[in-house]
Parts: structure tokens; C-alpha cells; sequence
């Protein structure tokens, strides 16, 4: 590994903090940075002659001095020191920093690990962070610099007091399938607590506030203006606390205002157990068989007890997938000559899974980011695609996305003339002038939430238009 010692902050005045990074994503980000720059001549100049030293470790050794020098000089590391400058909490409470090749883009992330007690090791020594990214966004400074600010700032939060930080969330009678919404809510919670303190201090843009307002009030039903109120507390608080977090998860309820809750609350969703806004008749508004289906996994649920939305969505999703399965066969597969690939650029996760499993389901290959930065079309900056060729199939992308739109991300495209001609652009909100775009370049319009079903319909009629004359271009491969 390359080790990089840092000077000490004044609190450690007899330590010293290690950022470690693996060799072969130094030596990725290097190649996938110089290619095409001025420097590129002088690079190559330096590396080809360590091809002809005979020794193969002194060969390795040579080639990752080289990689680790041009790092440097290509200013990649900086983003890195500057966000652990930011928090000195996090060299004052860690001892160490990994940064490793992310496997595919669903494992890109910061994670805070700690070892085991052992006798002798300080609780410093026991903690270190772990960084997965790829070469793609290691290269790109600013972005880079946008996602080690939001990551770490989850690990600011784990390592503060203040926050009172608890790894693992109760475990609730209730079972898994609450436990399941429990921890989705906890995340999307304090994925607003997290940008919204980032925002005040300028390093997020205005749209983010949209952006979270959406999935906030898709996720927590209730009266409009209570809603608005625990939005605004939450994204604005300076200072948040992991019990107040999880309060607002486990009871929404108690967070409104008595005089507008009553009224609007229907009761709880036998299936979840979470309180709920909007319950829905299963027996009259689901099908038969998914209704039976329902009944199967919940033994005690009668079909005239109302169930929530979110219960019926998750398990309408589940539907679909396993006949999907009965259609194609388990374990389907599409020859090389046949392959069909789609990329979905969504910073709502949930949703990102959500629509990649159907996807694989029917065979596709799926490339997924979640913002236009990280998608492979537009790392690419031109339309490289030889005569008969395209990068994708079929193009999926949210509009509300914190630092590039859909629309700017499409207007990008269509700019250096990609080829892609099957695309949908999902959103709850629509700007006329937007929307006046997107229908006049033929896109899908889904609006959020959409049903499954509606994804489906339009693959299916996407599929009648794919040409078979045309080949799909290489690209890096992200899930």
C-alpha cells in the first residue's frame, strides 16, 4: 500500500495519520486521468523504459514511485486533505485512511471500521476509515471533493458525541419488514440532516433542498404543513442527534400537531406497523392473487384490514419480479450477439435497485450512477461510438438531482450528438420549459411515483424499436 504520513495536528503531537491507497487505483486513476492531456508525451516517456528492468519486483516498485509522483503532480490528492482538514475529529478519533478500488459502483462509499477490543490498542488505533471509490471519480477532483464531504460527514456524525451515534438500529417485535422501512426511513433522514448542513455552508446548490423535500414527504405521509415544518427541522438543524432521528422514523405522528394530525391519520398499517396517512383497501384496490400472496407471508393479515401504500408498492414490485422469473426462466441469459444494455442515473437509491432488478430480470445489462458525473456516457465528454454502433439501448434518468439536472445532464448529450434514442426522465416536480424539451426529443415522461407496470409497458415497446444492426460500444463496466 502507499503510505502518505501527514503532519500532525496540534492534539497529536507524537502521532502521525496514514492515507493509505491501493497501487492498482493509483495506477487506474493516473492512465484514466493523462489520457488525451499535454502531459501524456512526458508520462510515457518516464514509464516505458521501466518495462525493460528484468527484476519483476523492482519493476513493480518503479512503476508505483511513478504512479504514486504523478498522482501528485495531477493534484488528485488534494481533495482528500482538504475534507480531512475540514473535521479534525476525524484524525483526532481515527488512525488511519484507506482508499481502495470500489468492485462497481453500488460499493462506492466511506465506511467507519472498528476492530475488536484488544488489549494494549487505544481506541484511536481501533478505528480506521475505508474509502471505495473508482478510478472514474478519483480522477475528477470536484467531484470527488462533493462526495468525501457528504461521506465523511456520516463519519463526523458516528465519531461526535453530540450525536450519539448507535450502530445498529433496535430490532422492533413488529418484524423485518418494519425493521426494513425503519432503516430505509433512518437513511433518507439523515441523508437530509447531512446535505442540509452542507448546503449552509455553500458546498451543495439550492436544488438539493427540492431534491430531499420530495423523497422526505414520499416516504413520510402526513399533513402538508406538519410535514413541511419536521422537513425544515431536520434539514436545517445544525446540531441533530441520532434519538432524535429515529424518534421522527418510529413515530411521525408524535411530531405533529395534534389539532391537524388526528384528522388525517387512518391508522396502522397492520403489515409495517408504521402509523399511516394514506391506507388503501388491499381486497378491492390489489389483485386477487397478490392479496393471497400478502395473506402467505402475513398468516394473522386479513384482506379487509387496510394496508399502506408503501406495503402495497413493495410487494406489487415483488409480484412482478417473480413472474418475470416464470416467464424467462430463472438464471436467464442473453447471448453476446443479443445483449441489450440500459443505463439509470438516480440518486434516490432505493429507487436505483428497484428499477435495476427489473432490468436484469429481463436481461438487460445495466450501468447505473447516481448523478450525470458518474455515468459512463458523459465521462466520455464526445460521442466516441464508431459507424454502427451506440453506447446503450435504452437511457433512464431522474430530472432533480443535486449538482447536474437531468435536463442539463440530457442538453449535454444531445450536444455531442449521443445516439441513444430510447430515453424516460422521471421527476415528481416538472418545469414548463423542461418539460416542453423533454416531449419535444420524444422522451418517456414517468412521473414519481410511477408504477412498476408503466416501466414495463415502455420497455416493451422500446424493445420493438431496438435496430439489431447496431452493436454496443465498450464501456467501463459500473454494476
Amino acid at each position: 500500500m502507499l503510505n502518505k504520513v501527514l503532519n500532525s495536528l496540534p492534539e497529536m503531537a507524537n502521532e502521525s495519520y496514514r492515507i493509505e491507497y491501493q497501487p492498482q487505483l493509483v495506477e487506474d486513476t493516473v492512465l484514466w486521468v493523462i489520457a488525451g492531456r499535454l502531459e501524456e508525451k512526458s508520462f510515457r516517456k518516464e514509464r516505458n523504459p521501466i518495462y525493460q528492468l528484468q527484476n519483476e519486483e523492482a519493476r513493480e516498485e518503479n512503476f508505483q514511485v511513478l504512479h504514486e509522483r504523478w498522482y501528485d503532480h495531477l493534484g488528485l490528492s488534494e481533495p482528500l486533505h482538504k475534507v480531512l482538514a475540514i473535521w479534525p475529529i476525524l484524525k483526532l478519533q481515527t488512525h488511519k485512511c484507506q482508499v481502495v478500488k470500489a468492485r462497481s459502483k453500488k460499493d462506492v462509499g466511506a465506511e467507519l471500521y472498528i476492530a475488536a477490543d484488544t488489549p494494549g490498542v487505544t481506541d484511536r488505533e481501533g478505528r480506521s476509515i475505508v474509502i471505495q471509490v473508482t478510478p472514474e471519480l478519483l480522477g475528477q477532483p470536484q467531484n470527488l471533493l462533493t462526495f468525501l464531504r457528504h461521506e465523511f460527514l456520516h463519519i463526523v456524525d458516528m465519531l461526535d458525541p453530540q450525536f450519539g451515534y448507535k450502530p445498529h438500529l433496535p430490532k422492533s417485535e413488529n418484524g423485518p419488514t418494519y425493521d426494513r422501512f425503519l432503516q430505509k426511513r433512518y437513511g433518507i433522514l439523515w441523508d437530509i440532516s447531512i446535505d442540509g448542513r452542507l448546503h449552509r455552508r455553500g458546498w451543495l446548490p439550492a436544488s438539493v433542498k427540492g431534491v430531499h423535500w420530495t423523497t422526505f414527504k414520499n416516504n413520510f405521509p402526513g399533513p402538508q404543513s406538519d410535514l413541511e415544518k419536521v422537513f425544515g427541522f431536520f434539514f436545517n438543524n445544525t446540531s441533530p442527534k441520532d434519538e432524535e432521528l429515529l424518534s421522527f422514523c418510529r413515530s411521525p405522528e408524535t411530531w405533529f400537531n395534534t389539532s391537524n394530525s388526528e384528522s388525517t391519520i387512518k391508522g396502522q398499517c397492520p403489515l409495517c406497523h408504521f402509523p399511516s396517512f394514506d391506507l388503501i383497501d388491499a381486497s378491492t384496490n390489489l389483485p386477487s392473487s397478490l392479496v393471497a400472496e400478502i395473506q402467505n407471508e402475513n398468516p394473522t393479515w386479513q384482506s379487509n384490514e387496510p394496508i399502506c401504500h408503501q406495503c402495497a408498492d413493495l410487494y406489487e414490485l415483488r409480484r412482478y419480479e417473480k413472474n418475470l422469473e416464470k416467464v424467462r426462466g430463472k438464471g436467464y441469459n442473453v447471448s453476446q450477439s443479443t445483449i441489450r444494455r440500459v443505463i439509470v442515473v438516480d440518486d434516490d437509491k432505493s429507487l436505483l435497485t428497484a428499477i435495476t432488478s427489473i432490468l436484469k430480470k429481463r436481461g438487460y445489462e445495466v450501468y447505473t450512477a447516481t448523478e450525470p458525473s458518474f455515468c459512463p456516457i458523459y465521462l466520455k465528454h464526445e460521442c466516441k461510438c464508431p459507424e454502427g454502433y451506440k453506447c446503450t439501448n435504452i437511457l433512464i434518468t431522474d430530472v432533480k438531482m443535486p449538482n447536474m439536472t437531468g435536463f442539463e445532464f440530457l442538453k449535454e448529450l444531445k450536444s455531442y450528438r449521443c445516439k441513444v434514442q430510447n430515453i424516460a426522465v422521471m421527476s415528481t416536480v416538472w418545469e414548463e420549459s423542461e418539460l416542453e424539451y423533454f416531449e419535444g426529443v420524444g422522451c418517456k415522461i414517468l412521473e414519481k411515483p410511477f408504477k412498476m407496470n408503466e416501466l414495463a409497458k415502455w420497455l416493451d415497446e422500446c424493445e420493438k424499436k431496438i435496430d439489431p444492426n447496431f452493436k454496443l460500444s465498450n464501456l467501463p463496466k459500473t454494476a
